[in-house]
């Protein structure tokens, strides 16, 4: 790299550090298109600043079966800069075991099964919507609240 490169990533590096938050979609687009110029260096800050600052805002994020997504759309919005494995790692790691204990809580308390149902399609939807269904880490997830709505069903002996 050209030396005004250098100060040019350092700064931005620092500026990710310290201001950025995942919900401004600005940093995005500016890794994007400097991905361009230096795909490598813009992978080391995914990695190093963005990916984790990604992973500390899904942990935060409300799992309810009334909850808004809207937060969950600023993580998501990095997709095509993310690669699609990488963000269905960080939603099995950091949202997905909450979204099943959450399921399962619901479940126990013999819900209305048309809003469980609705519930995981809309997330379903939002997955397949997003390009991540194919990803096996999301597969699993879906699965395994398959087999718990099955469960459930069955021990209402619907």
């Amino acid at each position: 790299l050209e030396p005004v490169h250098v100060t040019i990533y350092n700064k931005l590096e620092k500026i990710l550090k310290e201001k950025w938050e995942p919900s401004d979609p600005t940093a995005r687009r500016v890794l994007k298109e400097l991905y361009e110029t230096c795909p490598i260096y813009v992978g080391l800050i995914l990695d190093k600043i963005v990916t984790p600052k990604l992973r500390k805002y899904l942990e935060k994020i409300p799992v309810s079966p009334n909850e808004d997504l809207r937060n969950l759309y600023h993580v998501l919005y990095w997709r095509g800069v993310i690669d699609n494995s990488a963000l269905a790692e960080l939603l099995s790691t950091s949202l997905f075991p909450r979204w099943l204990a959450v399921l399962n809580q619901w479940l126990s308390d013999t819900p209305d099964l048309l809003e469980v149902r609705s519930w995981y399609l809309g997330w379903k939807n939002l997955i397949v919507e997003v390009g991540l269904w194919e990803e096996p880490q999301v597969i699993y997830w879906f699965g395994r609240a398959l087999k718990v709505m099955t469960l459930a069903v069955v021990a209402m002996d619907l």
